[in-house]
């Protein structure tokens, strides 16, 4: 169901860098609050929804290291006609290392739209992710979101 992967996205928190050059990375999400979700039938009875959400990120970098980052997100389906991502989130991430903000294009793996690969860009805020941009991947499915990332 598009709802449950909506706000299943919220792999979003991670990232995982302190030195200045390139770094990748691993995470899984949890969400921690009940998604928001308003939305209905729009134009020829399409479903379009929204979501916001929030939760807490394992992230385990290239080194070893590891910490938590929160994160807080907002997603929409898009229209059929015009898509190439079937849903857009955004979010917020604070951690002990900085904030950073991240955009993911999504796209449904089964027709009840329950297991979805996505991915996007993150820019960050502060701390060591300050002036970093970088890419992000996520799989969301039922049982959780995981993904990878490297910041630059």
């Amino acid at each position: 169901m598009i709802k449950t992967s909506i706000y299943s996205i919220a792999i979003i928190s991670l990232l995982g860098a302190t030195a200045a050059h390139a770094e990748t990375f691993t995470y899984k999400s949890i969400e921690s609050s009940e998604p928001k979700v308003i939305g209905g039938v729009g134009q020829s009875g399409a479903d379009y929804y929204a979501s916001s959400w929030s939760g807490t990120t394992d992230v385990k970098n290239a080194d070893g290291t590891s910490y938590k980052s929160s994160f807080t997100c907002m997603s929409m389906t898009q229209p059929p006609n015009s898509q190439i991502f079937a849903t857009h989130v955004v979010c917020d991430m604070t951690s002990p290392r900085g904030n950073a903000s991240m955009v993911f294009g999504c796209i449904p793996l089964n027709a009840e739209k329950t297991e979805m690969n996505c991915m996007g860009g993150m820019s960050g805020k502060s701390g060591t992710y300050q002036d970093r941009s970088g890419t992000i991947t996520a799989h969301i499915t039922p049982d959780g979101n995981s993904g990878t990332g490297q910041w630059n």
